[in-house]
């Protein structure tokens, strides 16, 4: 990648960059990407959490209760039946943020890929242009102040917050992005810059592994994964101070 872009801090984890070589940076990731994705998963939560609320109170029997009451019970009950078939879109909507075909959604809904299409596409379209028209560091605020909203009404212990989940989704969004990258430059390593840039992606790497291993509660997986990233890190710095000791042929 050698568009020069403004970054908010090239070492940040969730938007790392590579140092081009008039000494800018290069984002690596494309952050509204990510943001979609977290959109995409809260509006998912908010839909059911919504659900569950309808569904409680079809669920109760209240002393109040009289044979005139049906006709609410019936609102209720169709508004939740509407209810669900928003949050099988908004899940279409997530499903297709993480790159899922029309193909395997219409196979999980039994229909096929057009079908799918036709009935979800208009507003999995109408979602990405959203991301595209807003500003970033809004749509983020605006998304952290959902996650805490939503803790704030049903969240049963900090390590199932959705907070926290948004946070590590984050990660894991980028992780995925900066993984597919590191393989496609290692096949295409030619000169010391391009080395020094995949050396970067490494480290960034290992940075997101750190961070998920502390919000995993130390889960060992991500400690290894970190490991390896660090090695093969280590591995290009050597590799590129011995190329930059070497006298000019």
């Amino acid at each position: 990648m050698t568009d020069t872009v403004e970054v908010r801090k090239p070492d940040d984890p969730r938007e790392p960059a590579a140092r081009n070589t008039d000494g800018t940076f290069a984002r690596l990731t494309d952050p509204r990407a990510t943001c979609g994705i977290i959109q995409a998963r809260l509006n998912l939560c908010e839909s059911a959490h919504a659900i569950t609320e309808t569904a409680m109170r079809l669920a109760t029997i209240p002393v109040s209760e009289t044979t005139d009451s049906t006709d609410e019970l019936l609102k209720q009950a169709n508004n939740l039946l509407n209810q669900a078939e928003e949050l099988v879109q908004r899940t279409v909507i997530y499903q297709r943020q993480r790159k899922a075909t029309w193909h395997s959604i219409g196979e999980t809904l039994g229909t096929k890929a057009e079908s799918a299409q036709r009935r979800y596409g208009k507003a999995e379209q109408d979602a990405k242009d959203r991301i595209a028209k807003g500003a970033l560091r809004t749509m983020e605020e605006e998304q952290n102040q959902l996650a805490a909203n939503l803790d704030s009404q049903h969240s049963i212990n900090k390590k199932d917050a959705v907070q926290n989940g948004v946070k590590r989704l984050r990660f894991l969004a980028t992780l995925d992005v900066l993984r597919i990258e590191a393989e496609s430059r290692e096949k295409d390593l030619k000169d010391l810059h391009q080395a020094e840039q995949l050396q970067r992606i490494y480290e960034h790497l290992a940075t997101l592994c750190r961070e998920l291993f502390f919000l995993d509660r130390n889960a060992t997986k991500w400690s290894d994964d970190a490991d390896a990233m660090n090695d093969r890190a280590h591995e290009l710095r050597s590799y590129i101070r011995e190329q930059s000791m070497k006298p000019p042929s």
